[in-house]
């Protein structure tokens, strides 16, 4: 319409987070951000107008009631909620601001921005209080009180509590309220969180194993123990048997070495008697007659 580009608003995603890419936050390809239309219902909503302003813009174009903004997906019931001027209203003021948007559009109640964040989330970060517009938002979209915040993951009556920033809560009445429309919500919030009771688990079961591998490693260092004493005592024994071998050795040793001496003895000992058992041949030996004769001529 008009020639202008068309764009859509970003893509929320899981996390709350909207991702920084030029498409999804509607950017053109040459990085510039897409043109906003001037649309009075929603400036009059940022500017919190009193009713008759605001039925006054929407008739002008009844259509601008459902239309999201360019950059921040808003519709007006949402651009009204997150508004500054909003915070500084009374609650009568706000209240009415709201209550008029609803009933131009009641589903936007229930309708998220492009970070995924409710109309409910945006009111309570606006300080808004029960009176204060929070209640008519409740009655609209029920829904929503169940609903963490995508950025925050807070629960709405959480969300009450803290404040802005971390801020300390103006309106006790608004947590109360919150908490009695939703009671459930709060149920085991004195427990362990989740978490907790899998971390601690998780700890208790680390523990259990951490013992049995304790109790392991000392079964093993013991049989290590053992093992070793037993090697030490093989090592003795070896050592002794090795001395004993070695003394084995010498006295073999010893005794060729006599057996040789013994040998050789008896050797010449053999060679003696041989000797012996000649000379004994010689005399036991007849001499001749002419030999005994030429003895005793020569004597």
């Amino acid at each position: 319409a008009g020639g202008e580009p068309q764009s859509r608003p970003p893509d929320a995603i899981g996390d709350g987070s909207v991702s920084s890419s030029p498409r999804n936050h509607g950017w053109r390809r040459g990085g510039r951000r897409p043109r906003r239309r001037f649309r009075p219902l929603h400036v009059a909503s940022e500017l919190c107008c009193p009713p008759e302003v605001l039925r006054y813009a929407h008739s002008r174009d009844v259509a601008q009631i459902h239309v999201r903004d360019e950059r921040t997906g808003r519709a007006p019931l949402s651009v009204a909620a997150a508004s500054t001027v909003i915070s500084g209203k009374s609650d009568g003021e706000s209240r009415s601001v709201l209550e008029e948007l609803l009933a131009l559009n009641p589903a936007a109640a229930s309708a998220a921005d492009a970070e995924g964040r409710l109309p409910l989330h945006l009111a309570l970060d606006s300080l808004l209080t029960w009176e204060g517009g929070v209640d008519s938002i409740l009655t609209a979209a029920p829904r929503v009180l169940r609903t963490r915040d995508v950025t925050t993951h807070l629960y709405p009556f959480m969300a009450a509590a803290v404040g802005v920033a971390g801020d300390v809560c103006v309106d006790v009445n608004t947590i109360y309220m919150l908490l009695r429309n939703g009671p459930e919500l709060a149920a085991g919030m004195a427990d362990d969180p989740p978490w907790l009771r899998v971390e601690r688990k998780f700890e208790a079961q680390l523990q259990t194993e951490r013992k049995a591998h304790t109790k392991e490693v000392d079964g093993l260092k013991s049989q290590l123990a053992a093992i070793a004493l037993e090697r030490d005592e093989m090592e003795k024994e070896l050592r002794k048997e090795g001395g004993q071998a070695r003394e084995l050795i010498d006295e073999n040793a010893a005794l060729r070495a006599e057996l040789e001496r013994l040998k050789d003895e008896m050797g010449v000992l053999a060679r003696i008697g041989e000797e012996m058992r000649n000379e004994g041949n010689i005399l036991e030996s007849p001499i001749p007659c002419h030999k005994r004769q030429r003895e005793s001529t020569t004597e």
